[in-house]
């Protein structure tokens, strides 16, 4: 299942989505992504033309925040996010 938030307040997350113990969401600015897993985990972050645009890693049980310099629509985990 997939959501995709609309313009929201700045400290609200948009809508989170949780696939596979990671949950993701967009933020005016970058991707919060965090891990409910008992061990680290790599992920890539795609635009929408499919390139790769970061690497990244959680540890277990952590959270991150990603910072993206574009606004748009991209692909963690398998799910589209949207950064305002």
């Amino acid at each position: 299942q997939i959501f995709i938030g609309g313009a929201v307040e700045e400290e609200e997350p948009q809508d989170e989505v949780v696939n596979r113990g990671i949950s993701v969401y967009g933020r005016r600015g970058g991707i919060y992504i965090e891990s409910t897993l008992e061990e680290e985990m790599t992920l890539l972050i795609y635009n929408v033309g499919g390139q790769i645009i970061k690497k990244v890693t959680v540890l277990p049980m952590g959270k991150i925040f990603v910072p993206i310099s574009s606004r748009g629509i991209y692909i963690v985990n398998r799910q589209k996010v949207s950064v305002l």
